[in-house]
């Protein structure tokens, strides 16, 4: 299961935010970009739960993570 996980984060933190998600095996790629999100990752997980738990156990618990908004590829 992939997804893109689009991330919010506080000013200041981005490459924090940035470093933290690389460091997360199932994390494909996580780009810095411009526009309403700052981080959007591309994330890997064998199934809906693992990938629901990673982005609320993980993802979200990375200081400076404000809100994320994820995209499930079909």
């Amino acid at each position: 299961m992939k997804a893109y996980v689009l991330i919010d984060a506080e000013v200041g933190s981005i490459p924090h935010v940035q470093k933290e998600l690389l460091a997360l095996p199932e994390v494909k790629v996580a780009d810095v970009v411009t526009g309403p999100y700052d981080v959007i990752a591309v994330v890997e997980t064998e199934d809906p739960s693992v990938m629901s738990n990673l982005i609320t156990s993980k993802i979200h618990q990375i200081e400076g993570v404000v809100a994320t908004m994820t995209c499930m590829v079909m």
